[in-house]
């Protein structure tokens, strides 16, 4: 409760603010109270069962899109709902009274909303429990005769103290319960007699459902009394902690002025006083992180819990942000985590896997020796059983489900300890390593997460940030374990142009990005891409890191020397330079675009010019970069005369020698080039968005194997081919403008992922299908959706063996379908809501075949009975038939009977390429 959380706002109600208040807002209250004052909440009810409009929050399985979560929202329903089996239970309806100011929204509600309900209830025979926990009840209300007063002080099963004990000792066969008090975000959730504990004890018993317009959130660290109670709100109507009950996860939710109006109380709806718009505001307050415990090997130790890390989703947009996440945080937090092991032990750093029902992929895939729980007895059974204290770190997804009511769950921590007196695990949440479902309201300030991150936060005195950490300092206290861990890549994006002094210095602070993430490995790439106008560039700082070894201070810098040609460094105590390489050709013609990439390998830098390597020192083997606070693009104290006119390109660190790659083969380089020129490439943004790869330097600069957006490349036999050709992915920001898809695509001889998906912003291509892509032998993913590409699919195509996945989706394609028969290794084929014709025979013989979208085309003929085993709509093809012996619903063909939804694509069925 409220006042026991020391960082809390209390609540102040005086009597003085109730009696101002009370003249203004209970009138047309007045009569219905005194009606419940004039019997008990037991007496006779004339009232017939009547249907309660209330809402139900829906989960969306849609495909296809980015912004899919933005489907997750609300359906009304009704609820058949009598008086005589109903019980209203208010949790917290304090009167706190601590000398402080009172709280305006939480007076207001208790007045216009709390009173007029509790009226209302009284009047209709609902069964009334008082249950105030810890505190005084708020004086305006009063136990009558024949009402409840459970103090909610313990949660023991079956004790007094719980609501659905005391529920069932009454007798009276209560179906439905409304639950209504404060906090929505804290108590309304878990205390004794909360939505978790009372909808899980009643669950095949009686329905509870939350007045929403009658509970409101406790300020939290955002200070954003919209999100407090919608995102609350949220989390309570998700009601994760019953999906495995009787009728699955939901909590229901309703308002006061609709229950009245269900029940005949029309004109007492109709007094209700609008409450004060609560407002979204974009002012948030982010924390620091907690302090991070000290860990000494053999004593102590530490796990990563990985929760539900899986590509099953079935909504795109909530698979696409794990995705990212994934790929940006979590992968490389898990390979930290598993170098620690390396290097420690299992006994010291250690990674634990929950799955709660998910399939896990790629780098959350087990490893041996990695723990896995499917039960929250087997988590405890493990974190008891430990020879050491061990603290946990969760990361996972989603927040707002499986991380906090899944397998070994978050949220039951602060209940068992509070009122079950179970001591919970040292444990924390990595907050940058998640991901919540969200909802159309909550997704742009993905206002669920914050909720979820800030429930019951913060729990630990002297820590402003709670039990909340980042992936970066996490991290870092690998260092200290397992010198080798976080191989993580920093990037400065985008251009930066230089003309005077004033804006010759870009000074950027990297702690917690590149820090951390470089403790420890033997190597370390620097790639700086720079195109002077001017040679002047005698003490212009490329690079610079000052850390702490155990001795003074330590710089490693990198800077232009005296003379064209010259590369100067420095590697202790920040003195002098200490020595000199000698490049020749490094800056030596103005206005040409160079790349230099400096590569620390553990024993010698290499320096190297537009992929050619042109010095190298062996004199650096101690270099660390544990601790580095800041780098430099420029000179701090820079003067006039040495200003440096040009242009700066992407500048990237990495853990990891990495030696530029060999150079691309020129036809590749000229296919490229005619893709970029034909659609629009001059306008592209490249913004990372989802499913990216390469790096995020602009195009038709520096060598594309080298970070173009975009663009994968693998060497062979002394040259690099492109192996992977992404350039539109989603919100990358770079839609195919108005192109016809040039021929020369079919020179990437080496493609085996070709992505030209439209982006968020809708390409425009028009022209055929280039048939040189039939010549792409090694290729396993085909995307070319909602493109606009037109005319027949070329027949070249089926020369394309090792294809999996072929995408073809909304486009404006006519004629027959390619024989996929010859397309051995498919998995999954799309190529609905377009003008094919042909029959679905062919895709009969394919073995690997485990989904297939082709409705809304010009198909006929019968539908293979093979196509029933997998997940399959061809619905919308009106000369599609089916026999009387395949299953009804069949590829949601009409005649096969009705069927519902096509079943997202099995996991397994995108093979190597990214989910859809």
């Amino acid at each position: 409760a409220v006042q026991l959380d020391p960082n809390s706002v209390t609540r102040f109600h005086s009597m003085a603010l109730l009696f101002v208040v009370g003249l203004v807002g209970l009138v047309g209250v007045t009569g219905l109270q005194q009606r419940g004052d004039a019997h008990s909440s037991t007496g006779v009810n004339s009232r017939t069962v009547s249907s309660v409009l209330v809402r139900k929050f829906v989960l969306s399985a849609t495909q296809d899109s980015f912004d899919t979560e933005r489907d997750n929202g609300w359906v009304n329903q009704t609820v058949e709902m009598n008086p005589a089996t109903t019980a209203l239970v208010m949790v917290d309806v304090w009167n706190d009274v601590n000398g402080t100011a009172p709280d305006p929204v939480l007076a207001e509600n208790e007045v216009h909303r709390m009173l007029p309900l509790l009226a209302a209830a009284r009047s209709l025979g609902f069964l009334i429990v008082h249950a105030p926990s810890e505190a005084p009840e708020w004086p305006a209300i009063t136990v009558l005769p024949g009402e409840l007063m459970v103090t909610g002080t313990n949660g023991t099963a079956g004790s007094v103290s719980r609501c659905d004990a005391a529920i069932a000792r009454t007798g009276r066969n209560i179906t439905h319960v409304l639950l209504v008090g404060y906090d929505t975000d804290k108590c309304v959730v878990d205390k004794p007699c909360g939505v978790v504990t009372l909808s899980s004890a009643l669950a095949g018993v009686a329905e509870v459902l939350v007045v929403r317009d009658a509970t409101r959130g406790q300020p939290t660290w955002y200070g954003n009394a919209w999100y407090e109670q919608e995102a609350a709100l949220n989390l309570i109507e998700l009601g994760w902690w019953l999906r495995d009950g009787p009728t699955g996860a939901g909590v229901r939710t309703l308002l006061t002025a609709d229950l009245m109006t269900a029940f005949g109380l029309e004109k007492q709806a109709a007094a209700l006083v609008p409450l004060t718009a609560l407002t979204p505001s974009a002012a948030v307050t982010v924390r620091d992180p907690a302090t991070l415990p000290a860990i000494t090997t053999g004593t102590a130790a530490v796990a990563l819990v990985i929760v539900s890390c899986s590509l099953d989703y079935a909504n795109d947009g909530f698979r696409g942000r794990v995705q990212e996440n994934r790929e940006l945080v979590l992968d490389p937090l898990l390979a930290a985590f598993r170098r620690g092991t390396a290097a420690q032990g299992a006994a010291t750093v250690t990674v634990v896997h929950v799955p709660n029902g998910h399939t896990p992929d790629g780098q959350c895939l087990p490893e041996p020796g990695e723990v896995v729980l499917t039960t929250s007895a087997q988590f405890d059974a493990w974190v008891a059983a430990r020879p050491v204290p061990t603290t946990l770190f969760y990361a996972g997804y989603g927040a707002n489900t499986d991380v906090l009511f899944g397998v070994g769950g978050t949220q039951r921590y602060y209940s068992a300890a509070r009122y079950l007196g179970r001591p919970a695990p040292a444990y924390y949440w990595v907050r940058d390593a998640t991901v919540a479902v969200e909802s159309r309201d909550t997704l742009g300030g993905r206002w669920a997460e914050k909720a979820a991150l800030s429930y019951r936060q913060p729990l630990r005195a002297g820590s402003p940030g709670g039990n909340i950490v980042t992936a970066a300092g996490l991290t870092q206290l690998l260092c200290q374990l397992a010198p080798r861990a976080g191989p993580v890549l920093f990037s400065l994006p985008g251009e930066r142009r230089f003309g005077t002094a004033a804006d010759a210095v870009v000074d950027r602070d990297v702690r917690g990005l590149c820090g951390p993430s470089l403790c420890g490995p033997a190597t370390v790439t620097i790639r700086v891409l720079a195109a002077p106008a001017t040679l002047a560039i005698a003490d212009r700082k490329l690079l610079c890191f000052r850390k702490s070894v155990g001795t003074p201070f330590a710089v490693y810098q990198l800077r232009g020397g005296a003379t064209p040609g010259e590369l100067l460094y420095q590697t202790a105590n920040g003195t002098g330079w200490t020595g000199t390489l000698s490049l020749p050709h490094f800056f030596t013609v103005p206005n040409q675009t160079v790349e230099v990439v400096v590569v620390h390998d553990g024993s010698n830098v290499s320096v190297y010019r537009d992929g050619t390597r042109v010095g190298w020192s062996a004199n650096l083997s101690t270099l660390d970069y544990s601790f580095a606070e800041a780098m430099v693009v420029g000179n701090r104290a820079i003067d006039d005369a040495e200003s440096w006119v040009g242009t700066l390109g992407p500048v990237s660190i990495s853990s990891g020698a990495r030696p530029p790659m060999l150079p691309l083969v020129p036809s590749e380089l000229a296919a490229l080039s005619e893709l970029w020129t034909a659609c629009g490439g001059a306008d592209w943004s490249y913004t990372a968005g989802t499913d990216a790869v390469g790096g995020g330097m602009p195009w038709m600069k520096g060598d594309p194997c080298a970070g173009w957006f975009g663009v994968e490349c693998t060497s062979v036999n002394n040259a690099s081919h492109v192996v992977k050709l992404f350039p539109n992915t989603r919100r990358s920001g770079n839609p195919l403008r108005g192109c016809i898809l040039p021929p020369s695509l079919g020179n990437l001889t080496r493609l085996q992922h070709l992505y030209l998906s439209n982006d968020v912003s809708p390409s425009s291509v028009h022209g055929p299908i280039p048939w040189t892509l039939g010549g792409l032998a090694d290729l396993k993913c085909l995307y070319l959706s909602h493109t606009g590409v037109e005319g027949e699919i070329p027949r070249e195509l089926e020369r394309l063996t090792n294809l999996e996945v072929f995408l073809m989706r909304s486009n404006n394609l006519t004629g027959p379908l390619v024989d996929f028969s010859k397309l051995p290794n498919l998995r999954n084929v799309w190529f609905d809501t377009q003008k094919l014709t042909g029959d679905l025979t062919m895709l009969a013989t394919l073995r690997n075949l485990t989904f297939v979208q082709a409705s809304h085309n010009g198909l006929t003929g019968a539908v293979p009975p093979q196509l029933c085993g997998i997940a399959c709509n061809a619905a919308g093809n009106e000369g599609l038939t089916c026999s009387s012996a395949l299953p009804t619903g069949c590829c949601g063909i009409v005649g096969c009977g009705a069927a519902p939804p096509a079943p997202p694509p099995p996991p397994a069925s995108m093979g190597e390429c990214i989910p859809q």
